[in-house]
């Protein structure tokens, strides 16, 4: 009965994350789905990135496996 009451706790306090979490999911899909290909290529041209997009770039590189310079992002774009 324990470890059943605290599967459940468990699972309410992963339900409550989740619920605060998919707005701020759901944001960033519809930010994603607003750009278009000359918003990529506006990145591509920069020779050294804000430092934002770089984050971010390497933060993806690392999610695929690949080197997270930014000759390679460009790539990747």
């Amino acid at each position: 009965k324990v470890k059943a009451e605290e599967t459940q706790a468990i699972a309410a306090d992963a339900e409550r994350d989740l619920e605060e979490a998919l707005p701020a999911l759901d944001a960033a899909i519809k930010a994603l789905d607003s750009l278009d290909k000359n918003d990529i290529a506006e990145i591509r041209v920069f020779s050294k990135p804000p430092e934002l997009v770089q984050t971010v770039m390497e933060a993806v590189a690392i999610l695929l496996n690949q080197k997270t310079d930014w000759a390679s992002a460009k790539v990747m774009l």
